[in-house]
C-alpha cells in the first residue's frame, strides 16, 4: 500500500489507485497519513474534518468513514484493509510499510544529498535532490480544506523551498548556471520575497553575462519588500548587490558549511536563507 500527500491525496495498491471516498472521507485518511504509525485519536478526526461546531454525531461518521474506506478498498487492494486501517481504543493506526509515503521518500532524499554533499560529492547531492523534488505533484494536501491541513502543507512547502535552494546552489556549484536560469526566473516569480531565490538568480544570470538583468532583479525585490513590507533588503544580498555592481562579485554554490548550515539558516526564515557564498575579488 502507498499514500501520497505531496500533491492531491493518492492512495495505490500495486500501482492501481484506490478510491478516497467524499471529502470528509478524504479528510480522515489524509489525518490519519499525517499520524502515521501512531493511533489518531477519535476527537483529533473530528477537528481535521470539523474544525470548529462539529455535529453531534461527528464520531459515528467518523467512523462511518473509516468503514467505507475498508468495504470500498476491500474488493480491489491486495491486502486485508482492516490491517492498514487498524482500530486502536477509541482511535485509528494508518499501517503503512517502510517507503509507503511519497512524503518519507523525500525527506529521505533530502537527507542523502545532505550525506553526498558533506562526502564533497555534489553531482550525487545534486541527483537526489532532483529525484525528491519529483516526488511533488502539486501543493501538499492539494484540495483539502482546513486549518489541520493547511498548516500540514504549509511545513512540507517549507520542506520543498529548502529542497530548491539546495539543488539550485549545487548545481550552481557544478557550473550549472545556463540551465537553471528558467527554473529560477520561475521561483522568485513564484516567491517574490524571497531572498535567497533572487540572490541565486542573480548568480546564474552574473555568470551568463547578464549583469543588467541581475541588478534588475534586486531592484524588483528590493521595490517588492519595501512598497509592501516596509524593509530593507538583507545584509547578504545587499552585499552581492554592490559586488555585482562593481563586477567584482566571484559566487560559489555553497559556503564552507554547505547545507547543514543553509539548513540552519533556512529555520530563520527567507531573509537568512540565500545558500551561496560571495567573495569580492578572486575565487575560494
Amino acid at each position: 500500500m502507498e499514500c501520497r500527500i505531496l500533491g492531491p491525496l493518492e492512495c495505490l495498491d500495486c500501482g492501481v489507485a484506490l478510491p478516497v471516498g467524499a471529502p470528509r472521507h478524504q479528510k480522515v485518511l489524509a489525518r490519519l497519513v499525517i499520524g502515521a504509525g501512531r493511533v489518531v485519536p477519535l476527537w483529533s478526526l473530528v477537528a481535521a474534518v470539523w474544525d470548529r461546531d462539529p455535529p453531534a454525531s461527528s464520531a459515528r461518521l467518523i467512523r462511518n468513514a473509516v468503514s467505507d474506506l475498508r468495504v470500498a478498498w476491500m474488493a480491489m487492494a491486495t491486502v486485508d484493509p482492516s490491517r492498514v486501517i487498524v482500530t486502536e481504543g477509541d482511535g485509528y493506526l494508518l499501517r503503512l510499510g517502510p517507503g509507503s509515503l511519497d512524503a518519507q521518500r523525500f525527506d529521505r532524499g533530502l537527507a542523502g544529498a545532505a550525506t553526498a554533499y558533506g562526502q564533497g560529492d555534489l553531482p550525487a547531492a545534486a541527483r537526489l535532490l532532483r529525484s525528491a523534488l519529483a516526488l511533488w505533484r502539486g501543493s501538499a494536501f492539494a484540495g483539502l480544506a482546513g486549518p489541520v491541513f493547511a498548516a500540514a502543507a504549509a511545513r512540507w512547502e517549507e520542506r520543498r523551498l529548502l529542497a530548491w535552494q539546495r539543488l539550485v546552489a549545487a548545481e550552481l556549484a557544478l557550473g550549472g548556471h545556463h540551465e537553471l536560469l528558467g527554473e529560477l526566473t520561475a521561483l522568485a516569480a513564484e516567491h517574490p520575497y524571497h531572498e535567497a531565490f533572487a540572490g541565486q538568480l542573480m548568480v546564474a544570470l552574473y555568470r551568463c553575462g547578464r549583469q543588467a538583468d541581475a541588478l534588475s532583479v534586486y531592484a524588483r525585490l528590493r521595490r517588492c519588500l519595501v512598497e509592501d513590507l516596509a524593509i530593507e533588503p538583507g545584509e547578504e544580498l545587499a552585499r552581492l548587490h554592490l559586488a555585482i555592481l562593481r563586477r567584482e562579485a566571484t559566487a560559489t554554490g555553497w559556503d564552507g558549511n554547505g547545507m547543514a548550515q543553509g539548513s540552519a539558516r533556512s529555520a530563520l526564515g527567507p531573509r537568512a536563507t540565500t545558500a551561496l557564498a560571495v567573495q569580492k575579488g578572486g575565487s575560494t
